[in-house]
């Protein structure tokens, strides 16, 4: 996950390794460490959380502040804390700052005391930001420091900080009329949010009306002949498809999108695309002559993400769409409990969503279920639901696997034991996770 980071931060963390303090539950040390001590000064562990900083020692909260502060373009200072003017401090792209982002979540994933004394301690911490603006858009961060902590304050003496991929990038598709754009410089929308605003407020709305939907209707129930001479009574006009990623994505990411007159990126290009590179921003761009609610599919939009192309990894598919409205929408994120028995097979009423959902069921932390602490998660939750029956060990092995295909089937996925954000997203709904 954490590919081309800094040597210097790789090395801090090959030193997490190989002392054996990069852990997702706790320290391998079979000795507790104990904290540092001398008049009042306590140096204690931080405990792994997702979210509340609260409960954690003041050297970490400092700590995390101070680059937090840092990554956002040094707007405050902590008073208690220093950077090392000799060290070395390797901030992910430092024309940009998260200054109008909040910070969502912060997950710490490793920490270990390598020295103490009588007078300090110097101690190393990694972990992961997670912000989030107004707009909706997410960024995660990883960051690593080695510091010391004396009793008149803290210094930094080594930080950086990395963007990370994420595992299933959330993607937002418009389709806008190219009309919209008379009297606009076109010169002035050139960065991600000017041209996401811009899509937003002027593109079409693709939620059918009621006799529309009985339009579609009587006209699936024709003849394949009929359908075939059929003409859409709708008039094509110019239009601009535009796509935008919500997630901040690193440079050797790669995210394409293809307009076809066949599913998945099979078949004729109809449209070429263009993209726009904005700080880690990525907006697609196609543009032609069509009606985005014919009633024949005329086209395929498909998008593609692979997080790291450089391992030789599939692409994944994070976005299909077509010309038509959305005539076959169902409710989103409906959660169906496992039937206790055969007779029983009515879908339990799902509660409103919270106006804070957390870290997990909103996507912000992607589980791996290749993590046994993962995998546990995700076992609990379907057994909670009904899916599950066997050990909750972390393993997840065939029965998990089933168990999440049988969720999957019944919540309007694909029939498979496909593990993606979507699935994590609907699994967890209402979990409180």
């Amino acid at each position: 996950m954490f590919r081309k980071i800094p040597f210097w931060i790789g090395l801090l963390i090959l030193s997490l390794f190989v002392c054996g303090c990069v852990s997702t539950t706790s320290t391998t040390s079979t000795e507790p460490v104990k904290p540092v001590q001398e008049e009042g000064l306590v140096v204690s562990l931080p405990d792994r959380t997702f979210g509340d900083m609260t409960q954690q020692p003041a050297h970490v909260k400092l700590v995390m502040a101070a680059m937090v502060n840092k990554l956002r373009g040094s707007r405050d200072t902590i008073s208690e804390v220093a950077f090392d003017s000799n060290g070395k401090h390797a901030f992910y792209d430092p024309d940009f700052t998260y200054g109008e982002f909040d910070l969502a979540a912060i997950q710490v994933t490793g920490f270990i005391v390598k020295e103490q004394t009588d007078n300090q301690a110097q101690l190393i911490i990694e972990g992961m930001f997670n912000f989030v603006d107004l707009f909706g858009r997410g960024s995660a961060t990883y960051f690593a420091a080695d510091y010391t902590v004396r009793k008149n304050g803290i210094t930094i003496n080594n930080s950086g900080t990395a963007l990370i991929a994420p595992g299933f990038p959330d993607i937002e598709t418009y389709y806008v009329p190219k009309s919209s754009f008379d009297g606009v410089n076109m010169k002035e929308l050139t960065s991600f949010m000017d041209l996401y605003l811009h899509a937003a407020l002027n593109a079409f709305k693709m939620e059918p009306t009621q006799e529309e939907r009985k339009n579609k209707e009587a006209y699936e129930k024709m003849s394949v002949w009929k359908k075939m001479t059929a003409g859409d009574k709708v008039k094509a006009e110019e239009y601009y498809i535009m796509a935008f990623c919500k997630d901040r994505l690193p440079p050797e990411t790669s995210l394409e999108m293809k307009v076809t007159d066949k599913p998945k990126m099979k078949g004729k290009t109809l449209f070429e695309t263009g993209y726009v590179y904005d700080q880690g921003w990525r907006a697609m761009i196609a543009g032609g002559t069509f009606s985005p609610d014919a009633l024949k599919n005329n086209f395929h939009v498909s998008l593609q993400y692979n997080p790291d192309p450089g391992s030789k990894s599939e692409s994944i598919c994070v976005g299909g769409y077509t010309n038509q409205k959305n005539y076959h929408d169902t409710p989103k994120y409906i959660i169906k409990q496992k039937p206790e028995s055969k007779t029983t097979s009515i879908a339990q009423p799902v509660p409103k969503p919270k106006p804070k959902p957390k870290p997990i069921e909103s996507g912000v932390i992607f589980l791996d279920p290749r993590n046994k602490g993962d995998a546990r998660l995700i076992q609990t939750r379907l057994k909670d639901l009904g899916y599950y029956n066997k050990k909750i060990d972390g393993d997840f092995g065939r029965g998990s696997k089933k168990a999440l295909k049988n969720f999957r089937n019944d919540n309007g996925l694909e029939d498979n034991s496909t593990w993606d954000l979507s699935t994590q997203k609907i699994l967890f709904e209402n979990s409180g996770l």
